[in-house]
């Protein structure tokens, strides 16, 4: 069965294939799903809507799938692969297993010319009865497999990633843990839309990024740190990733608050960014929120008073309103008010920051020893609650003002 895909707009880059043939570039399309592509880029084309090569790899159990199409699928009929002056119907790859690549036809097809240049067209014909044509004069087998590699963490089969350094280096620099995470971060913030990083170990997708970055910055394309590579990413500013609301359903600023439409949680909600962090670095920039849900009744509420949270549960939490301190709670890693006796939650905090100026979240460290503290403004609060009960038409939350 032949394989097409649809190429849709997304974020990508340009980059140029570091293989045999340095010259063949290619774009990658990686929107932040479990689906990567690179779209190689043709030496020669009739239109700018001719068909492009494109090779995909998803994740999918330890080994993932490999597709290999064309680009707008859906645009083309009579698609052929002329290659050594033979046409054929174009037969790609459709969601194959790493190990089973080598034994497809196409794949087959490329490997016959082993590392001499390829030549072979791309051509169809596009709904409007025109024909569009594509030329590739240099793309191997291998180039293919070192880009998916590379690019979007294929393993298996043909493909290993281009392993310039090693893991032994990188561990042999002894980075501090504060180090590590500040080059993920810088990586993170450059290459993807990402609201949050995981504490964890460097993923292979921020590998990928890392032999970006030092391409980009002149230097070989590592998927590991040597010192010259950490010492330039150290050198990086990192600066909070703020939450970009601007341009959502419902957006209007009140002072240092935000109401808006949620339309990932399908709620109306208020939001108000930290103004000051001690004891910890977070990757993005606190937030104080509250969710009202359009289909619930009464005065219920979602609170999340800072997220994301690195307080301990384990320690008294305290929000500190003008002076007046106010016991919380953390609730499946929330930061809320506490619960009365009667099993609904207090209004203080709810009160006391709608006569208050300042909010001040205090408590220890996810390590048991540290205190944190996250400093918000009030400002604002009152008007941006008001209209989060009316965007929701729940005029009983105003109730937790009284």
């Amino acid at each position: 069965m032949g394989w097409t895909a649809c190429l849709w707009g997304a974020g990508f880059s340009v980059m140029s294939l570091t293989s045999a043939h340095a010259d063949t570039q290619y774009r990658v399309v990686n929107d932040g799903t479990d689906s990567c592509s690179v779209v190689f880029t043709p030496n020669a084309k009739t239109s700018e809507d001719a068909p492009h090569l494109m090779a995909t790899f998803e994740k999918s159990g330890k080994k993932g799938l490999v597709s290999i199409g064309v680009t707008a699928a859906e645009e083309w009929e009579q698609l052929q692969f002329v290659h050594q002056n033979q046409r054929s119907k174009f037969v790609g790859i459709e969601q194959v297993r790493p190990k089973r690549v080598a034994n497809e036809p196409f794949w087959v097809t490329m490997e016959a010319d082993g590392d001499a240049s390829v030549l072979f067209h791309l051509t169809g014909r596009d709904g409007a009865e025109e024909y569009h044509s594509t030329t590739y004069r240099s793309l191997t087998a291998a180039d293919i497999a070192t880009a998916l590699s590379d690019e979007c963490g294929a393993k298996g089969g043909p493909f290993a990633a281009s392993e310039i350094g090693s893991l032994e280096e990188e561990k042999s620099l002894e980075l501090k843990p504060r180090d590590k995470r500040h080059i993920r971060w810088v990586l993170n913030q450059k290459y993807s839309d990402s609201m949050d990083v995981s504490r964890g170990a460097m993923t292979d997708r921020e590998r990928n990024w890392l032999a970006k970055y030092a391409s980009a910055n002149g230097l070989e394309p590592s998927r590991y740190l040597n010192e010259e590579l950490a010492a330039l990413l150290l050198k990086e500013k990192f600066k909070p990733k703020r939450k970009n609301l601007r341009g959502e359903p419902g957006f209007k600023r009140f002072e240092d608050w935000i109401s808006y439409d949620d339309v990932d949680s399908d709620t109306c909600a208020i939001v108000s960014f930290a103004k000051k962090v001690k004891g910890f670095k977070t990757y993005t920039v606190p937030r104080m929120e509250i969710h009202a849900d359009p289909a619930a009744r009464g005065n219920s509420l979602y609170f999340d008073f800072v997220t994301p949270n690195r307080f301990n549960d384990d320690f008294p939490i305290t929000a500190i309103v003008d002076g007046r301190k106010i016991r919380l709670n953390i609730e499946d890693g929330r930061v809320r008010p506490i619960d009365m006796r009667n099993g609904f939650a207090s209004a203080d905090i709810v009160r006391a920051i709608r006569r208050g100026k300042e909010i001040v979240i205090r408590g220890t460290g996810l390590n048991g020893k540290s205190k944190h503290s996250v400093r918000f403004s009030a400002l604002g609060f009152t008007a941006a609650f008001h209209k989060m009960a009316r965007d929701c038409n729940r005029p009983k939350v105003r109730q937790w003002l009284r």
